[in-house]
């Protein structure tokens, strides 16, 4: 996966554009994905650019694409199983 691009919507929040800023002022990324299920997870490393609106993701006005340098996968055995359980005030 070493040199693919990753990208992915940048939807309005609060409108504070602080991550946003972050990437603007140092361009290095990372990306951690966990599936608790299997107990691994997915470390992207790389270089963000921030990009315009693009139709895939409507209301979305801008992207940012991550050219990936580094993937780093772990097994952790340690991480604990993430269980839903329903507030005590549903009902």
């Amino acid at each position: 996966m070493q040199g693919a691009e990753v990208v992915f919507p940048d939807y309005p929040g609060n409108n504070l554009f602080n991550t946003l800023g972050n990437l603007i002022e140092c361009d290095a990324i990372a990306l951690l994905f966990v599936d608790f299920d299997a107990r691994r997870s997915v470390l992207l490393q790389g270089r963000a650019r921030i990009g315009g609106a693009l139709p895939d993701w409507p209301g979305a006005p801008r992207s940012v694409a991550v050219c990936v340098e580094l993937v780093s996968e772990r097994d952790e055995p340690g991480l604990p199983r993430l269980v839903w359980k329903e507030p005590p005030c549903a009902s």
